[in-house]
């Protein structure tokens, strides 16, 4: 008796998971729902912290890295307030264009994306763009995408620790993830926001993109735009932004 009501109560559990997550699906078409929390966001940044570091040679000194400090301390206080995470930007001793941003806070730019940059007003407009990822959990919503593809069986038992093994997995192709264009968007509008309340040119996420693609052009694909595809769309869009706050004053 005690194990068929066993039996019936993990049918019961799964049915309802399968319920709930039907409901989230059916109602999220277009949108993976977030199976991280908060803390699970903040405990996967964690263990990608200590793995770039074993893969990566810091810089923690010099001009680049001094500008990107100064960058960090006038706009991640904005991108703090509005989702309070530990953030941390590091920047990455490599020739390549690169800058990425993990769940839970940590950034990392690369210094071939700072010697690109001529300004700290374009540095600003990648790392506005770089913490709307974590601010608006974009990389947590990917994962869990991933988590939903690559094992429904957890998310239908509520086995946690299974989750947490999963989403850790998945951490190993994190940086060739690439985002939806609604996602680079939103990154695109909001990192604007936080470069102009930070103090910076209207114009640099515009000018940015520019150099971006001439790079492009001229010598292969950066590596930033293999995980944000920059598009006519976008660069226009950067540009009519700048202008509209020039002209009015209001931020989008």
């Amino acid at each position: 008796m005690a194990e068929n009501r066993n039996k019936s109560s993990l049918i019961a559990i799964v049915s309802i998971n399968l319920m709930v997550l039907s409901a989230m699906l059916t109602g999220c078409n277009a949108r993976t729902p977030n199976l991280l929390s908060k803390s699970q966001e903040i405990q996967l940044g964690k263990q990608l912290s200590a793995e770039q570091a074993e893969q990566s040679q810091f810089i923690t000194s010099g001009p680049e890295y001094e500008r990107l400090k100064r960058v960090e301390a006038k706009l991640i206080p904005l991108a703090k307030a509005d989702y309070d995470v530990p953030y941390t930007v590091q920047l990455i001793d490599s020739p390549e264009v690169n800058a990425f941003a993990a769940p839970g806070g940590p950034i990392y730019f690369y210094l071939g994306l700072m010697k690109l940059a001529s300004s700290d007003d374009e540095v600003a407009s990648v790392l506005g763009h770089e913490a709307t990822h974590i601010v608006k959990r974009h990389s947590a919503k990917q994962i869990s995408d991933q988590m939903l593809k690559s094992n429904l069986a957890a998310i239908f038992l509520g086995n946690q620790g299974e989750l947490a093994q999963v989403a850790a997995s998945l951490l190993i192709n994190f940086q060739s993830m690439k985002f939806s264009r609604d996602d680079e968007g939103q990154s695109d509008e909001n990192g604007f926001r936080y470069l102009v309340r930070a103090g910076y040119n209207p114009d640099a996420m515009a000018s940015f993109f520019e150099k971006m693609g001439k790079a492009a052009g001229s010598s292969g694909s950066p590596e930033w735009l293999q995980s944000h595809p920059l598009t006519d769309t976008r660069v226009k869009k950067a540009r009519q932004r700048a202008e509209d706050y020039k002209s009015t004053g209001a931020l989008p």
